[in-house]
């Protein structure tokens, strides 16, 4: 019975194999038993995969067999070509919103020039028109012009209801102090200047009324003008000539305000010295001290820089003013007073820097690049070249003439105002806080800024 039943089986699977003669088997399954050579959807021996055979390219004649179809380089050249018109495109578009962008920028500049002219108070304009033009020059000179500035806008101001005074008045004295930096760039003694104002501003606010408030900020401004500038000189003046004798040649730098008054006061003091000013270009700031000494009866000698080290021997000792000086005792003085001290200091020459505190600064500066200033380049190229005898007649002029439209000065040229004498070529600092050597100014500093050295030398 066994048999005949894997017989009928047999015969079944014969007919159902001749109705589908495509159907294969697999060849490993042959011999096995025929219930595992049924075909079967649930078993995965049998489940067929589709296949689709890829239609393999022409090779066409004299083609590498590693090389491309030539449809296919076709398709891609156009692809880069399309890629190369859409950058262009893109960059064009970019270009024209650059345009459009900077004349945005312009014209919201414009407006913003307008505006600091508009809404500057007229002391202001006049101050950064000075400024601008070289009619103030000289540390002392621009902050006590500046000084004077504020108080005319202190004495105008009027405080806006809801407002408080000194918060206000706070806030109205940056749009001023931003005008002036536009005009040109502020030395650090002008920043200590402001700080001092700001100060007194924060302390009004104690006072009861307005006027009062004001009043205190005026008589402030005016006490720091008198104690820290002109008291502050007469004291260094003082000094500066008990260091002079008789038969002494003094060398100085271009032009410092305390140092002619030195000059004047050891004069009138009938001490007998000869001076040598060493000038340069392009300002040739020593001229107009050159005529007053002249005038004054005092016996000079006018020298420019490049020959300072011919001259240098016959110089007892040597002089200079300072814009700035640093808390590591270097000193940031005119362009050209650094070759001046290295000079002296070769000579085994004395070197006094004559400065008042105030334009003591809690600054280091290792270069004469981060602090300093950059003048005209044009200023160079239209230098006076007047003849010396003409400007000991009459007083040289400030600002050197504007150079034609068709001298082009070339964007390579620097001007800059200052140098960087570091504090070994100094050997003594004249203040009037006393006669100090240059690794003493960080002991002023932090004096003035801990126990109130200023307090304490000219009351409040």
């Amino acid at each position: 019975s066994t048999q005949s039943t894997w017989g009928k089986r047999r015969e079944k699977m014969a007919e159902a194999a001749a109705a589908k003669p495509n159907q294969k088997r697999p060849d490993s399954l042959k011999g096995r038993p025929e219930a595992l050579q049924r075909p079967d959807s649930k078993n995965v021996l049998f489940k067929k995969e589709d296949k689709r055979e890829e239609a393999l390219p022409v090779k066409q004649k004299g083609e590498r067999p590693d090389s491309k179809p030539q449809h296919d380089k076709q398709s891609k050249d156009k692809k880069d070509k399309d890629k190369a018109k859409a950058k262009d495109v893109k960059e064009s578009e970019a270009t024209l919103a650059g345009q459009e962008l900077n004349k945005k920028d312009k014209r919201k500049l414009r407006e913003r020039e307008k505006s600091l002219h508009l809404d500057q108070h007229p002391a202001i304009i006049k101050l950064g028109y000075d400024y601008r033009t070289g009619r103030i020059r000289g540390g002392n000179a621009r902050c006590i012009a500046m000084l004077h500035a504020f108080k005319d806008l202190i004495r105008d101001y009027k405080t806006p209801q809801d407002k408080i005074l000194a918060r206000d008045m706070l806030q109205k004295l940056n749009p001023p102090i931003t005008y002036l930096v536009a005009c040109r760039k502020m030395s650090a003694s002008m920043g200590n200047a402001i700080n001092h104002l700001k100060g007194l501003i924060h302390r009004s606010g104690e006072a009861q009324d307005e006027e009062t408030a004001k009043r205190e900020i005026i008589e402030g401004i005016d006490r720091f003008i008198d104690e820290r500038i002109i008291a502050a000189d007469e004291v260094i003046v003082s000094g500066g000539m008990s260091r002079i004798t008789d038969g002494d040649v003094i060398m100085t730098y271009a032009r410092s305000h305390v140092v002619e008054q030195i000059f004047f006061s050891a004069s009138q003091a009938g001490k007998k010295f000869e001076v040598i000013i060493v000038d340069s270009k392009p300002l040739f700031e020593g001229r107009e001290m050159l005529r007053r000494l002249f005038q004054r009866g005092i016996k000079c000698t006018y020298a420019l820089l490049p020959s300072v080290y011919n001259v240098m021997c016959e110089v007892t000792k040597v002089m200079i003013g300072a814009s700035t000086i640093l808390s590591n005792g270097s000193i940031l003085a005119r362009a050209g007073t650094a070759v001046v001290t290295m000079t002296a200091k070769d000579h085994r020459k004395p070197v006094l820097c004559c400065c008042e505190t105030y334009k003591f600064v809690d600054k280091v500066c290792l270069n004469s690049l981060t602090m300093n200033e950059e003048a005209d380049p044009a200023m160079l190229a239209s230098c006076p070249h007047e003849p010396l005898e003409a400007s000991i007649a009459q007083p040289v002029c400030q600002s050197p003439p504007a150079p034609a439209a068709s001298d082009a000065v070339p964007h390579e040229v620097l001007n800059l105002l200052y140098d960087l004498t570091p504090i070994d070529y100094v050997d003594m600092v004249i203040t009037e806080v006393g006669m100090i050597p240059p690794t003493s100014v960080p002991v002023i500093l932090r004096e003035y800024h801990c126990t109130g050295l200023e307090d304490a030398f000219f009351g409040d």
